[in-house]
């Protein structure tokens, strides 16, 4: 049982306008999320802080959730799992994944996708509701490890966004699980981010900023940015409706 802790925060606060604020001080080691060998099993966590938004017409109860990658040493069972929860759970879905992208990896993503379409799509038909309305919110490829090895390629959200356009125009496979992403999420794009630094293959790296390469820190700033702006804090839905503690 986690102790769940609320934090305020106002919509004018300076707390969403910087970077600076949500990465604290570039010295310090990082604290939070703590990961050990998936050979432990499937994890799913949620921050025991509940982040409160107001703004000038609704409240809004934020939660932070972590999960374990859908990478090896899981069944696909166990992946498809982890990602159904994330995506019936989440309003906005972050998929951290190695560049390039593996088939691997494109098989993953779309057998945990129809597998949450599946599980949300019986409750729909045993309810009622609208299956035509794309089920979930916002999904973002966070592209990790890019060398940019040609002169179009970029780092950001252009960067990465050309990434997903061009893995799914790879292929006739590939536009299959292109459908299925962008059948089932109102808002799909990327994010490329350069390699750390040397300093995050040493053992001794405790998540200190400043010890990141400095390509790293200004597209880490133009990420955290992004997705703590207040534009992304949306209730939860599927299927278009509003996602209520009744609902499961």
């Amino acid at each position: 049982m986690l102790n769940f802790q609320y934090k305020s925060v106002n919509a004018k606060s300076d707390s969403f306008k910087g970077g600076a604020d949500w990465i604290g001080s570039p010295d310090d080691a990082l604290t939070g999320f703590d990961w050990k060998s998936s050979e432990e099993g499937a994890k799913i966590v949620m921050w025991s802080d509940v982040f409160l938004y107001e703004d000038a017409k609704n409240s809004y109860a934020m939660l932070l959730m972590d999960t374990q990658g859908l990478g090896k040493g899981l069944s696909i069972t166990s992946k498809a799992n982890i990602f159904a929860l994330n995506a019936l759970f989440s309003s906005f879905l972050i998929y951290n994944v190695e560049f390039p992208m593996k088939a691997e990896e494109f098989e993953n993503l779309r057998l945990s996708l129809e597998h949450a379409k599946n599980i949300l799509e019986a409750k729909v038909n045993h309810e009622g509701g609208d299956l035509t309305v794309k089920p979930f919110q916002d999904f973002v490829f966070l592209f990790r490890d890019v060398e940019l090895q040609k002169e179009q390629q970029r780092w950001g959200f252009n960067g990465g966004s050309d990434f997903v356009d061009n893995y799914f125009k790879f292929s006739d496979k590939a536009y299959t699980e292109s459908f299925s992403i962008n059948a089932g999420f109102e808002y799909v794009y990327g994010f490329s981010m350069p390699p750390p630094g040397e300093a995050v293959t040493q053992g001794t790296f405790d998540g200190r900023f400043s010890q990141l390469d400095r390509d790293f820190q200004e597209q880490l700033q133009v990420f955290i940015n992004e997705i703590f702006s207040p534009h992304h804090f949306k209730p939860k839905k599927l299927f278009g409706q509003e996602l209520t503690v009744k609902y499961f």
